[in-house]
């Protein structure tokens, strides 16, 4: 059967600013344009997007270049740097934006009734759940599609359990007898259902791949940006303003998802790897204690992009799982992985899907005038 398959926000977010360059996006575009399947964009994913990439992406970077700017100007040893109007860049970069997204079919609902809307929302109330008007326009948009596409599979890709787990879509899709909705919580889960099935490749083999010193080398290779990835005070400090690494502990190393797929150009198939590495980093006091104590004085405000974690003594700790990207290529004839290697990793690859999964920081303030610490459980 043919499928339209649609992202969901959060899945767009997770691949970063320039999703469409991501190796996931770049397979999964590839995989689907082999056949008739197509990709769509969903109107309320659409307006979120822009939504995001205006005011958190584009607008931050003004806002942190405008600031540096005025630092700059402030301070009686530099000269005066001129202003810049953003207007014509933010433009510029939005048309850019919208050319990624115009591509794509958009499919629409012409009304969507209020008494459902309702409805769904009073139920979510007396189940102690969030409005999610969001998801119900989403969900609605999907199952309109289903019924006037019984002859395609409606795939949604989404980090978000209600559209697995919410007893009114459920009801939903039984009362107009849905058989062809089904949602998956990432790329990789989606393309290991759909790419080639190759049945002696296994987790276990490949696991067998990984080499821990690999890990632990790209580690401390960039070792200097985890700290970014902490705490606003080390955003955009230089390498001589960071701290040296105190101790770096590997706690635990497992397969999140794999999934095998063609080598374009070649009869040969790869399969790609996310991998959980799971680290505690502890650094050195900062070399600036003085700038670093003004800083946590001003009681800094953690959130989940910048859970600004520090112990008693200042230092800066991360403690998450890591995201790594692996490949390999198949000898199908000696039925074993080779070429095997390391691609990229991103720190906070798995942050936002922890939090959402429950997985919360315990952000616990041990004095307004010291730093916070974070515990995980």
């Amino acid at each position: 059967m043919i499928l339209n398959v649609y992202l969901d926000t959060n899945i767009y977010r997770g691949l970063g600013i320039r999703f469409s360059k991501h190796r996931d996006y770049e397979y999964l575009h590839r995989f689907l344009g082999l056949s008739d399947h197509r990709l769509g964009l969903l109107d309320v994913v659409e307006r979120e997007l822009i939504d995001y990439y205006k005011k958190d992406v584009f607008g931050r970077l003004i806002a942190d270049y405008t600031i540096s700017v005025r630092n700059v100007n402030e301070n009686p040893y530099f000269s005066k740097l001129p202003e810049i109007d953003f207007t014509e860049l933010e433009t510029e970069a939005l048309r850019i934006l919208d050319l990624d997204l115009s591509i794509y079919p958009k499919p629409k609902v012409d009304h969507v009734p209020s008494d459902l809307l309702v409805e769904f929302l009073l139920h979510n109330k007396a189940e102690k759940r969030a409005d999610n008007a969001r998801d119900f326009l989403i969900f609605y948009t999907l199952l309109e599609n289903c019924l006037a596409h019984p002859d395609r599979t409606i795939t949604l890709i989404s980090k978000d359990r209600i559209f697995k787990k919410n007893t009114f879509f459920e009801k939903m899709l039984l009362e107009n007898d849905i058989q062809n909705f089904e949602v998956y919580e990432n790329i990789p889960a989606f393309l290991n259902r759909y790419g080639p099935q190759i049945d002696w490749v296994t987790k276990e083999m490949v696991f067998a791949q990984i080499d821990p010193q690999v890990i632990e080398d790209e580690l401390i290779k960039d070792i200097s940006c985890f700290p970014g990835y902490v705490s606003n005070y080390y955003y955009d400090k230089r390498d001589n303003e960071l701290p040296g690494l105190e101790s770096l502990t590997i706690k635990a190393i497992a397969i999140n998802d794999y999934y095998i797929h063609s080598n374009p150009g070649t009869p040969e198939f790869m399969v790609n790897v996310v991998v959980r590495v799971s680290v505690k980093i502890i650094y050195d006091t900062s070399p600036d204690p003085e700038s670093l104590r003004i800083f946590l004085e001003g009681n800094p405000k953690m959130s989940i992009s910048k859970p600004e974690t520090f112990d008693l003594n200042g230092r800066v700790i991360f403690e998450e799982d890591v995201m790594f990207f692996f490949e390999g290529s198949l000898n199908e004839e000696h039925r074993h992985i080779e070429s095997f290697h390391f691609v990229d990793f991103f720190p906070d690859g798995f942050r936002y899907e922890d939090i959402e999964r429950g997985y919360a920081f315990n952000l616990v303030p041990i004095d307004p005038y010291q730093a916070f610490s974070a515990t995980r459980n």
